[in-house]
């Protein structure tokens, strides 16, 4: 295997995740919350409308537009980066 391919891969997931985790600290705290709760605690809409105190409707609508406002902050990350791992 290619060094240098697997040093640019490593790379390549210390800049996603520090753009990720920048992207988590710049979310409404209720966002971040209600994201939090579903992916890492694994709560349902339910579980989270009631811990935050919003509608099952609202938890649904603040978890979406937290994921897509991380989706944000990754894609032009991979795109920097051609499908042969070289930077653009």
């Amino acid at each position: 295997m290619d060094p240098r391919a697997n040093a640019l891969e490593r790379l390549e997931q210390k800049e996603e995740l520090e753009a990720v985790l920048a992207g988590l600290q710049e979310l409404p705290e209720n966002d971040r919350a209600a994201l939090l709760m579903r992916a890492l605690d694994g709560m349902s809409y339910e579980e989270i409308a009631a811990a935050l105190n919003i509608t099952v409707t609202a938890a649904k609508v603040k978890v979406h537009r937290a994921r897509g406002r991380l989706m944000a902050v990754r894609n032009p990350l991979r795109e920097r980066f051609d499908v042969s791992g070289e930077r653009r």
